[in-house]
C-alpha cells in the first residue's frame, strides 16, 4: 500500500484479503501513490481503514471489490476511523456487509466480514445496504461452508437486482437514514429481527421443575431453607408485569480509576470476575487497592448497589450484574459501573439478582450491543436502551428472598451435590418464574398492539 504498484491503475474488480490490524504502517515512509485520503487520514495505529481507502481509490467508475477485515471496523469510535466509515456509507460505496464466525479460516481463530464495494450503485440517498449476521454459519466443514457461501452470494446478488427486502433473523436490508440514526454502526444485530428466546424448552421443563422441588424438600426436611424452595411447588406465576427503561429507575455512575502502583494493599475492591461469577456481593474480595477518603466517599459500594461489568471479550458475559445485599467497606473499579437505585425498593434489589440472570435480560444486552467487535463495551447510551420488567411487590420479595437464601446457604453448605441441586434449581427458578412469563406478557402485549 505505501509502495503502490499500481499508480494511476483502476480496476473493474478487486478481491483481497488485508493484514488485519497493522500498526505503524506510516511512521517511517510517505505515500507515493495518486491516492488522496477522500474519507480522512487513518490512524496510524490502524491500517484497516488505509487499506480500505487504497482500494477504493483503484476501482474503476463501475468498479466492484470484495475486502475481508476484521470485526473491528463494523464499530470502532476511533474519530478517524468512524469518520472514514461514515463517509464510504454516505457515498452509497457499502453495498453489502457480511459478518462471519470465528475459525471460518483455518489458521486463525479471529473473527472478521467481508465488505463488498460498489462503485456502480445509484444515489447514495436512495442506495440500500445489506447487512448479513452469519455467525451460524458451520465453520471447520468445508463442504457446508461452500453451500452456505453459494447462499450468501445469493443473497448478495438479489440485493444488487433490488429483489431483496425487509429483514429477517439473519439478514437487513437497510437505509442511509437508518443506519445515521444507528450513528453509522455496521454490526448486523443492530439492524435484524431479534433472535427470540425459546419459549417451548423453558415451558417442557416445568414438570421437571417440580420434581426438583419435591426432591429438595425432602433433603432440606430439617433446614431453615425448606420453606423458601417448597414455596414453588404450587405457586402460579405473575401474570401482570411492569416495564421501565433501566435508566429511569438507576442512576449510573463510573468506578476507580488507578495506576498499577496503588493496586495489592489498603481497602476491598470489586473486579470485573466477581461481578461475573456472583449474584450477590460475597463477602471477602480478592483484590484490594488504595484509595483516598474521597474516593471512598465517591466510589464506595451500598447495600441495594447493582455492580455492572461494562467491558468483555465477549457479549455473552458483558453487563453481568452483581447485586450489593448488604453495607461493606469497599470500592469498584473503572471496568464497573454502579446502577444505583432512584428510589428505595422498587423494584426490590434481591429480586433483580434473579432478572439480571434471565435470558430475558441477556436478550436486552445483546439487543443493544454491537455483537461483532473486538471487544464488547457497555456505556450509558447503551444501558439507557435496556428494558426491565418486574412483577408484583409479593413475587419480587419471594423470588429475591429465596434466591438470597440460597446464597447464604451455600457459604456453608458442604455437600457438593446438593449445591449442584441447588444451583439447578435457581436456574429453573428463573426460567419458570422470570423468563417464561415475561415471554408470555410480551407476547400478549405484542398482540395488543
Amino acid at each position: 500500500m505505501t509502495e503502490d504498484l499500481h499508480v494511476n491503475q483502476k480496476f473493474d474488480y478487486i478481491a483481497t484479503n488485508i493484514p488485519f490490524n497493522l500498526s505503524h504502517w506510516r511512521d517511517k515512509v510517505t505515500y507515493t501513490g495518486d491516492m488522496e485520503w477522500q474519507y480522512g487520514l487513518p490512524p496510524a495505529s490502524n491500517a484497516n481503514f488505509a487499506w480500505v481507502q487504497s482500494i477504493v481509490s483503484h476501482l474503476a467508475k463501475a468498479g466492484r471489490a470484495v475486502v475481508i477485515l476484521p470485526n473491528s471496523v463494523l464499530t470502532t469510535q476511533l474519530q478517524a476511523e468512524r469518520k472514514i466509515r461514515q463517509g464510504l456509507i454516505e457515498d452509497g460505496l457499502i453495498e453489502a456487509v457480511i459478518t462471519l464466525p470465528p475459525r471460518i479460516f483455518h489458521n486463525t481463530s479471529v473473527p472478521c466480514c467481508i465488505w463488498v464495494f460498489n462503485k456502480m450503485r445509484t444515489s447514495a440517498s436512495t442506495a440500500t445496504t445489506l447487512l448479513v449476521d452469519a455467525r451460524g454459519l458451520q465453520a471447520g466443514k468445508d463442504d457446508t461452508i461452500a453451500q452456505e457461501m453459494t447462499q450468501l452470494s445469493s443473497l448478495v446478488l438479489r440485493h444488487r437486482k433490488g429483489i431483496l427486502q425487509g429483514k429477517t433473523g439473519w439478514y437487513a436490508v437497510v437505509s442511509l437514514q437508518e443506519i445515521s440514526q444507528k450513528k453509522y454502526l455496521l454490526s448486523p444485530n443492530f439492524y435484524t429481527k431479534a433472535r427470540a428466546v425459546p419459549v417451548s424448552p423453558i415451558r417442557h421443563m416445568q414438570t421437571h421443575f417440580t420434581a426438583l422441588v419435591e426432591q429438595l424438600c425432602l433433603q432440606l426436611r430439617e433446614s431453615d431453607l425448606l420453606p423458601y424452595i417448597g414455596q414453588w411447588k404450587d405457586r402460579q406465576a405473575a401474570v401482570y408485569w411492569e416495564k421501565a427503561a433501566l435508566l429511569d429507575l438507576y442512576q449510573s455512575f463510573g468506578g476507580l480509576a488507578k495506576k498499577k502502583a496503588f493496586f495489592g494493599h489498603g481497602m476491598q475492591m470489586v473486579d470485573v470476575k466477581t461481578v461475573i461469577r456472583h449474584a450477590f456481593l460475597p463477602d471477602s474480595l480478592s483484590m484490594t487497592v488504595e484509595a483516598t477518603e474521597e474516593e471512598i466517599a465517591k466510589y464506595g459500594v451500598r447495600a441495594g448497589d447493582i455492580l455492572l461489568n461494562r467491558s468483555s471479550e465477549s457479549v455473552a458475559q458483558l453487563a453481568c450484574c452483581c447485586i450489593v445485599p448488604k453495607e461493606c467497606c469497599a470500592v469498584y473499579g473503572s471496568y464497573i459501573k454502579c446502577l444505583r437505585p432512584k428510589r428505595h425498593g422498587t423494584p426490590a434489589p434481591f429480586y433483580m439478582a434473579g432478572y439480571f440472570r434471565s435470558a430475558v435480560y441477556r436478550h436486552e444486552v445483546e439487543r443493544v450491543s454491537p455483537v461483532y467487535t473486538t471487544r464488547a463495551n457497555m456505556n450509558v447510551d447503551r444501558l439507557s436502551e435496556i428494558s426491565v420488567y418486574y412483577p408484583d411487590v409479593d413475587t419480587q420479595e419471594k423470588l429475591g428472598a429465596t434466591l438470597f437464601a440460597i446464597f447464604e446457604y451455600q457459604k456453608e453448605c458442604k455437600d457438593q451435590a446438593l449445591c449442584q441441586s441447588l444451583n439447578e434449581f435457581e436456574k429453573l427458578l428463573i426460567e419458570q418464574f422470570i423468563t417464561y412469563p415475561i415471554l408470555c406478557f410480551q407476547k400478549r402485549e405484542d398482540n395488543k398492539g
